[in-house]
């Protein structure tokens, strides 16, 4: 139920509600008076409530939003999206947020519109707060693009000039003169040396100990001068930076003076010129250096200008080559007028200079052998060459004296002409091949061994005249020599003439240099095929006598042993009656003997020379006798072809060892055929003088009978002809072949005075040749052989150290009827001989034994009886008849193993000749 009111209390609710009255038409009023001031700025203005709903916003608010995204905007509405950032409406929940939690802030953001505009925005958001308590927020947007533009543009121009600056080495400051405080740009902090982590932030300090203490003195007082004079200009000083690298800067600057014209700022650059600096100083250094060089130089040098003729410089060479100080030759016409004093000759080299230098063509302008005279009146050669440079204006000259070389060339030439003399009358060949082996030149030995011409040569590699064989050895010298410089010996090589025949040559190399590289390689070289020949007989010679020491050697010993067989069996058929059958048993032991005599004999032939048993033998018979043979011995599809003289020479020879010479030579043309072949066999005569020339050397003026065995068979190659004649060399596989046969030959060929030659190409065949000294065709007499030995009286001192050749050789002469006393030890043989010297009739002694030989024994015999007879029993074969026996005073050598009867023979022969 209402309560009533009292008249006072209506009154004063009235007067309550007329004031709240006026209070609200007041706030109404104040509102109005806002929004008309919110339109008037150009501001987005937008009120909102407590719970951030739009209340109120100007125009420009709604102009803006309905522009940018084209939304109209309605008091109490809140659109769902500001921006058209798909992220936007979260983003704008937070500011939202943020605003309505008491936060005043400020945020830019960037939109682009859907015309390709972009505009930068700032919002202002402030909290409305009634009696503390947060009823919503304004939020004000400003246009900022024009700033945000206008400071993009200015970051770029101090990007530029930090650039800019960085580029040409400067750095910019600017220095308040009051407070003594400067800010640097960014290249200032690099000059300095100060990493851009430790860049300040706040203006610096003026510091005068980043200035070099030499020259900090005086540059503060340059620069505090400048600045009371207010006349600013360059100066250069030295920085001590923080990275502790000396630097050389320039500085410069402007000041800004305050409206009474005091100065308060100064806005100035540093400029880095260390490097400039150092090159401005090296750059002085060089001219300094290039001025000394020139006035050096080993050559002459000047500098003349062309529109004047006045030189800038003649250096100390110049003035040497010309011999005139350059005092007096100043300008070109001084110059001429000295050098060339004949008037008609100065005009004629002076107008060619001119014409040539005007010619532009460099090739003109290099002037060789000019003749000049000194101050001294000297005459000099001179060669010169003048460089113009028309855009300076000046021609440089260079000059050398070349009279010494004008007349080393005259002395080359000359000397260049006796080399070429002797180069082509040398008998050494001599050919000269670049490092890329082609052909220079070569002599005329060269030419006429090779029979090769020069055009043939020029086209060749070198290796043309190489022979296969030798070709890589050729290649590693020649490379070697290339490696090292020099040749470490002289080299043999096998060289192919034209016509294919192969000759050995001793070859030496040389370089040939140009400007200390080699050039050329000279090949010094000389045949020595027939030294080759020589060197290999002698070889084969040495070969040969120490093959044959030891062949006699083992001789020796086997003839003793074959002796006491071949004495015991001729003892025992002495004595065992004809009846009995082991007479034929013994009588195969003689004969083996006997074979196995000439074994040793044949084993020595090919080492021995003897000519114990060499007559005269006409070779006609033993020929057709040995070819028989081989037509027996050939197979089916051989051929055998011979030709013989008539009359063939004769010649001394043992018959037994031709035939054994021969069947050797045949029985290998046989193997080297193998199935079909051709054999021939021609003995002919041939003259020394007709002779290969090989052969010349071992053979004597005279005529010879020739024997040459050919064969078509494989061949032989040349390592394997080197080794032809070595004892047990042979091709054949083990059990087929002794390789004694061909080392025999050649001892058969040398005992009997001849020599062998031997030519083969492989496939083609070989031809083996024999020569033989002819003599004259004399009567040839015939020898007496006695049936039955005869024996005699005479008392015999037999001595040798061998037992059982003594008792063997004791009853040998016994049963001769001789008295005989034998001694084993030729010392005491030679004891009892002189206490009775007169005892003996004849001695017997063998030749090896110890403490004294037999030709030792023997001298001491003869020293006391000289006219006593001695006969030396000797097992080596081949001295039966030795020169140096018969001058010893020994009457006789008897060959070991002795028979009976030889042994008869010979002591009665000796005996009876007493």
């Amino acid at each position: 139920m209402s309560e009533k009111l009292s008249r006072e209390e209506m009154a004063l609710k009235i007067s309550h509600l007329e004031k709240a009255n006026a209070n609200l038409n007041k706030q109404v009023q104040s509102n109005i008076y806002i929004k008309a001031l919110l339109e008037t700025t150009d501001d987005a203005i937008m009120v909102t409530d407590e719970n951030g709903v739009p209340r109120f916003f100007n125009s420009a608010y709604a102009n803006s939003l309905k522009d940018a995204l084209g939304i109209e905007m309605k008091p109490g509405v809140l659109p769902n999206s500001f921006m058209n950032d798909p992220d936007s409406a979260s983003y704008w929940q937070s500011l939202k947020e943020r605003a309505l939690n008491g936060e005043r802030f400020r945020v830019e953001y960037k939109h682009d519109y859907k015309d390709s505009r972009r505009r930068y925005f700032e919002f202002s958001y402030c909290p409305i707060r009634v009696d503390q308590k947060v009823t919503g927020f304004t939020q004000i947007a400003r246009d900022i693009t024009d700033r945000v533009l206008a400071q993009e543009a200015l970051k770029e121009k101090e990007k530029l000039l930090g650039h800019a600056e960085k580029i040409a080495g400067i750095g910019s400051f600017i220095w308040n003169l009051k407070t003594n405080q400067v800010v640097w740009s960014e290249n200032l902090f690099r000059i300095h040396g100060i990493p851009e982590k430790d860049v300040p932030q706040k203006p610096l300090k003026i510091d005068p100990d980043m200035v070099h203490p030499e020259d900090r003195e005086k540059a503060l007082n340059q620069i505090s001068e400048m600045i009371t004079a207010r006349k600013i200009s360059p100066i250069e000083f030295r920085i001590i930076p923080s990275d502790g690298m000396e630097r050389k800067i320039r500085w410069n600057g402007e000041l800004e003076n305050d409206e009474t014209g005091n100065p308060v700022k100064f806005y100035g650059v540093y400029q880095n010129i260390t490097e400039a600096s150092k090159a401005k100083d090296e750059l002085a250094e060089r001219n300094v250096f290039i001025e000394t060089v020139l006035e050096k130089m080993p050559i002459g040098i000047a500098v003349t200008r062309l529109s004047t003729g006045v030189s800038s410089l003649i250096n100390e060479k110049f003035e040497e080559v010309y011999g005139w100080p350059k005092e007096e030759i100043p300008d070109l016409r001084s110059f001429f007028k000295k050098t060339h004093p004949e008037p008609k000759s100065r005009e004629t080299i002076r107008q060619r200079m001119v014409d040539d230098v005007m010619s532009g063509d460099v090739s003109r302008m290099k002037w060789a052998d000019i003749e000049i005279a000194t101050k001294t009146g000297e005459k000099r050669i001179v060669s010169s060459i003048t460089i113009p440079l028309f855009e300076q204006d000046v021609i440089i000259s260079t000059v050398m004296d070349a009279t010494e070389r004008h007349q080393m060339i005259a002395s080359l030439k000359e000397s260049e002409e006796r080399y070429k003399a002797l180069f082509d009358r040398s008998f050494d060949c001599v050919c000269i091949y670049d490092i890329e082996s082609n052909f220079i030149d070569g002599n005329k030995a060269f030419f006429d061994l090779l029979e090769y011409s020069k055009q043939e040569i020029s086209k060749a590699s070198p290796l043309l005249m190489i022979a296969p064989g030798s070709r890589k050895e050729y290649i590693k010298a020649r490379t070697s020599l290339l490696e090292k410089g020099f040749e470490e010996h002289v080299s043999e090589y096998q060289i192919l003439t034209k016509s294919g025949v192969s000759k050995t040559v001793e070859m030496r190399r040389s370089l040939i240099l140009r400007n200390e590289t080699p050039y050329a390689i000279q090949n010094f070289f000389r045949d020595i095929s027939h030294e080759k020949y020589l060197e290999e007989q002698v070889r084969h010679a040495q070969k040969m006598e120490s093959i044959g020491t030891l062949a006699r050697g083992i001789a020796h010993d086997f003839n003793n042993i074959l002796g006491i067989i071949l004495g015991n069996t001729e003892l025992s058929l002495q004595e065992i009656p004809e009846k009995y059958s082991s007479r034929g048993f013994l009588a195969e032991i003689q004969t083996a003997c006997l074979r196995g005599t000439d074994v040793v004999k044949q084993l020595l032939g090919f080492s021995l020379k003897t000519e114990d048993n060499l007559i005269h033998t006409d070779l006609l018979t033993i020929l057709q006798g040995s070819l028989m043979t081989l037509k027996q011995k050939a197979r089916p599809g051989i051929e055998i072809l011979s030709s013989f003289p008539a009359i063939c020479p004769v010649i001394l020879a043992d018959e037994a060892q031709i035939h054994q010479l021969l069947m050797i030579l045949f029985d290998n043309a046989l193997e080297a055929i193998k199935d079909r072949g051709r054999i021939e066999i021609i003995a002919d005569r041939i003259s020394s003088k007709d002779l290969p020339e090989t052969l010349v050397p071992d053979l004597p003026s005279a005529n010879y009978l020739r024997i040459t065995v050919k064969d078509t068979g494989s061949g032989i190659d040349p390592d394997t002809l080197n080794r032809i004649f070595d004892p047990y060399f042979t091709t054949k596989t083990i059990g087929k072949g002794s390789g004694m046969g061909l080392s025999i030959a050649h001892g058969i060929i040398k005992s009997h005075n001849g020599t062998i030659r031997i030519e083969s190409t492989i496939g083609k065949g070989t031809a083996l040749s024999l020569f033989f000294p002819e003599i004259p065709r004399l009567a040839i007499p015939n020898e007496v052989t006695e049936k039955n030995p005869i024996g005699g009286n005479e008392r015999v001192l037999f001595v040798d150290d061998e037992d059982s050749l003594l008792t063997i050789g004791q009853i040998f002469l016994e049963r001769l009827g001789y008295v005989v006393e034998t001694r084993q030890d030729p010392v005491e043989a030679l004891k009892i001989f002189r206490s009775q010297p007169d005892k003996y009739d004849l001695v017997i002694t063998d030749l090896s034994m110890p403490n004294i030989t037999g030709d030792d024994l023997a001298n001491e015999i003869l020293s006391v009886r000289p006219d006593l007879p001695i006969i030396l029993c000797t097992g080596f074969a081949g001295r039966t008849d030795d020169p140096e026996t018969k001058d010893t005073g020994i009457s006789a050598i008897l060959a070991k193993p002795f028979t009976y009867t030889g042994l008869a023979s010979c002591v009665r022969k000796v005996l009876n000749k007493k």
